[in-house]
């Protein structure tokens, strides 16, 4: 099964990318200004992409990167940014898609990647999409519950060491469970007023991390290239195509980081209701931009400029640490802040995908509030159990979880493009 993830998924992930950049004329990169105006959109688009960024900007952006480098070395960075440049058109899909098929309830918008998989594939529509929401639930209790939750925990016990963690994932547990009682709509106001800020915390640490071992800019930046296009350790993909162990992390950690083409935040982007598709889709292409392109490759410049030690066995460890001999204690301290807002909001928005996976899956019967029960049962139990679950497995599920879902996705917006003339390409 481990084979058959590094084998074909990243293959998967970057014919798509490459199909849907070529489609779309590589619009973001040619057409620059034109993709700036397209993001002007008022509150409520800001709103949607902070929702959508929740999801994608947290520990992902440190533990991916760490990851990665840990496997695929220094090089794998490069293959982040090329996969992300690529799959960015992938997310403008997605939110396209997403906001062109949503529907209605309770006076709100809704939708996701199960909505137009059910529609584009019409007689096996249907079954697809149940087998997509499934493995979305999967890898919001990967992805969201168990990477996130252990991150924060790990974080908190940094800024206040002697209390058993237990006790930390029992009550960031709590704090989930109150900050999801309002829906998709309380989620995004959350959301809205905490990723921003932390953002520019983290950016403004990770840049004072570089500049204080600026000498070292060349030497990283060398090693990033050079690493990127050794030939060890070569994984035969789909179609013939072949990938180095440095390529396959690269790519599969870049989705871990901003899960262009499994369509999760599609559900993020169906919430927004007085914007265009295309504007949507433009936010989606500067979600991967900013997720990947920025943030990954600052964290990955701060840990090589920075001399970071990699035989530290934890992730989260290692980076306090690194932080820690520039900064001092303040550092680790704003440095685990930023890792428990981060981990908090990618926990609290992959509750609410969770939610909308249940409500399609159940409909407007009595069942479905039983369901979502359960659901956050199952949700809680791995918050509170996150620090004592081994990482290698929740990596695993995690890249088996939006693997699948990318593999029915990707598909799905395909044909969805080939039928809908008018979204032939985002140039107007």
């Amino acid at each position: 099964m481990r084979l058959f993830i590094e084998a074909v998924f990243p293959g998967i992930i970057l014919l798509g990318g490459v199909y849907f950049s070529f489609r779309f004329r590589f619009f973001s990169l040619l057409h620059p200004i034109r993709f700036i105006r397209s993001l002007r959109g008022g509150s409520r688009s800001f709103a949607s992409l902070n929702l959508a960024l929740a999801g994608t900007l947290g520990v992902g952006n440190i533990i991916g990167v760490v990851n990665a480098m840990r496997l695929g070395g220094a090089g794998s960075v490069f293959w982040m940014c090329v996969s992300a440049l690529l799959c960015a058109n992938l997310k403008y899909a997605e939110a396209y898609m997403a906001s062109l098929t949503k529907k209605r309830r309770e006076g709100s918008s809704f939708g996701g990647g199960y909505v137009y998989i059910e529609r584009i594939f019409k007689r096996y529509g249907r079954r697809l999409a149940v087998v997509f929401t499934v493995f979305f639930i999967i890898s919001s209790l990967s992805t969201g519950a168990c990477m996130q939750a252990g991150a924060v925990v790990r974080g908190v016990s940094e800024m206040l060491p002697g209390i058993p963690l237990i006790i930390i994932s029992s009550l960031l547990a709590l704090a989930v469970i109150l900050s999801t009682v309002g829906g998709m709509r309380r989620i995004s106001e959350i959301t809205n007023r905490t990723v921003p800020i932390m953002t520019l915390i983290y950016l403004v640490l990770s840049f004072t991390v570089i500049i204080s071992h600026a000498k070292n800019i060349p030497t990283a930046l060398t090693l990033i290239f050079s690493s990127a296009f050794k030939k060890e350790g070569v994984i035969f993909g789909v179609g013939g195509f072949c990938f180095t162990e440095c390529m396959r992390c690269g790519i599969m950690r870049g989705l871990l980081s901003n899960e262009a083409g499994c369509g999760s935040s599609a559900c993020a982007h169906a919430t927004e209701e007085n914007t265009s598709p295309h504007r949507q889709g433009c936010l989606g292409i500067a979600e991967v931009y900013a997720d990947t392109v920025v943030m990954c490759t600052v964290t990955a410049l701060a840990l090589i400029t920075g001399g970071a030690d990699m035989s530290v066995g934890d992730d989260i460890l290692l980076t306090l640490r690194l932080y820690e001999m520039v900064g001092g204690k303040l550092f680790v301290l704003l440095i685990s802040a930023c890792i428990c807002v981060f981990g908090y909001a990618t926990l609290i928005c992959f509750a609410g995908y969770g939610d909308e996976c249940v409500s399609y899956l159940f409909g407007e019967k009595e069942s479905r509030r039983s369901a979502y029960a359960v659901y956050l049962i199952f949700y809680i139990v791995c918050i509170v159990f996150s620090p004592f679950i081994n990482s290698e497995n929740v990596l695993f599920f995690a890249d088996l979880s939006m693997g699948i879902m990318a593999l029915i996705n990707i598909p799905a917006l395909v044909l969805s493009f080939l039928k809908n003339k008018e979204a032939a390409s985002p140039v107007r």
